[in-house]
């Protein structure tokens, strides 16, 4: 996938320093804030990858399944 990266991940925020850095020099940097991920923390790009990268659509799409399947449960 192409947007298999850290930028297009659930977990990756934007904070009030990224946005100022990223007006001065006009990059593209968020952070990190998956405790268990190797890059906790740390600027990222879309050059960073992890394993633990969930992807929105997906995380959604997968969530109205389990969610369907427990209403049929009861």
């Amino acid at each position: 996938m192409i947007n298999d990266n850290c930028k297009y991940c659930l977990y990756t925020e934007y904070t009030e320093i990224n946005i100022l850095i990223n007006d001065i020099t006009g990059s593209d940097y968020m952070t990190c804030v998956h405790k268990n991920s190797p890059h906790f923390e740390e600027n990222i790009n879309h050059t960073n990858y992890c394993r633990l990268f969930i992807d929105a659509e997906k995380y959604f799409l997968q969530k109205d399944r389990k969610d369907k399947l427990n209403n049929l449960k009861k």
